[in-house]
């Protein structure tokens, strides 16, 4: 675009690309983004785009010099690997209040809980076991329900294969974990054990 703006498709404002380079010494990686996805209108493009004018160097792999991820949810190979790596993943926002504010901004108010945008229900706990379940899923950033709610739950947590909710889940492709895996990551504090 030649208009001296830069569309933000996410938010609907536009931001000026006059910023300052607040990133010039900085390597991201944007989830999604691929080489010669230059031309597309899509998010990651957006994205990466907003990050070259910072002054970010784009990489498209992670290696000890990325400087951090640019992603909406955990769940991607690549978050994965930044996790594995010790690379903090960060809101898109980040990305728009550096922009806004024209200077570096600290990272970790904007950092991608390994759970954030998960909804998680348990069946065939115990009120004790439920409780601890319960609260590390919320701080690893994901929310928790009793009810295995169709097209909102994203996993259940069950001790043994069997139940109604767990047989409902099966039926729906929902992600079935056991107890010990939420125990792992919030251990771990990363999402990182495949299941």
């Amino acid at each position: 675009m030649e208009t001296g703006y830069f569309r933000n498709y996410s938010l609907g404002k536009y931001i000026s690309n006059d910023k300052g380079k607040a990133l010039q010494v900085s390597i991201v990686c944007i989830d999604g983004y691929r080489q010669g996805d230059e031309s597309k209108k899509s998010f990651p493009t957006t994205y990466a785009s907003l990050a070259q004018r910072l002054g970010a160097q784009i990489s498209f792999g992670i290696s000890p010099k990325v400087s951090f991820v640019v992603a909406e949810t955990m769940g991607s190979k690549l978050c994965t690997l930044a996790a594995e790596n010790n690379i903090l993943v960060v809101l898109p926002k980040y990305l728009i209040e550096v922009s806004q504010q024209s200077k570096l901004l600290p990272l970790e108010p904007y950092v991608v809980r390994p759970f954030h945008g998960l909804l998680m229900c348990s069946t065939g706990l115990d009120w004790e076991d439920m409780g601890r379940i319960k609260e590390q899923v919320e701080l690893l950033g994901g929310r928790f329900t009793s009810d295995l709610v169709r097209d909102q739950v994203t996993h259940l947590i069950a001790r043994k294969p069997t139940g109604k909710k767990y047989e409902a889940a099966l039926a729906r492709d929902i992600r079935i974990v056991l107890p010990d895996w939420v125990e792992a990551c919030a251990k771990a504090k990363r999402k990182f054990i495949s299941f």
